[in-house]
């Protein structure tokens, strides 16, 4: 019971964090050269330690999710994506996707938790009431 008290304190500091990091992009020093603002990096990394605890909390099978759950976390996604950055050609578009590199991770990463439930629900028969 305490582990999941502590998973669902982390849970909600990095919602809190992920808010306020997007409410601070949003309002904050846009950096009107075309450069990411110093509120981008500075977000990520206070984002960064709740998310290495929920993964090491995955990996080592402490949660209701299997083990290779771990590797669809959101730190996973958010590499894969970053690394993609890289390939893209300086622009808007580029400027725009690196700023949302964090939400578009959480999205592929919740995509991943429904098509898991998605596939228990029609593994135990549907939704029988």
């Amino acid at each position: 019971m305490k582990k999941m008290k502590a998973a669902l304190l982390c849970g909600m500091l990095g919602c809190l964090c992920y808010g306020a990091g997007d409410w601070l992009m949003i309002y904050g020093d846009p950096a009107h050269e075309g450069a990411l603002s110093w509120l981008v990096p500075v977000s990520e990394a206070v984002m960064l330690p709740v998310f290495l605890y929920w993964f090491y909390l995955q990996i080592s099978g402490n949660t209701v999710f299997p083990k290779w759950m771990a590797f669809t976390s959101v730190l996973v996604f958010y590499a894969l994506l970053r690394g993609l950055t890289m390939a893209m050609p300086a622009g808007a578009f580029r400027l725009a996707f690196e700023n949302g590199l964090m939400s578009e991770s959480m999205l592929l990463w919740f995509g991943c938790m429904l098509l898991r439930e998605a596939g228990r629900t029609s593994a135990r028969g549907g939704n029988r009431r």
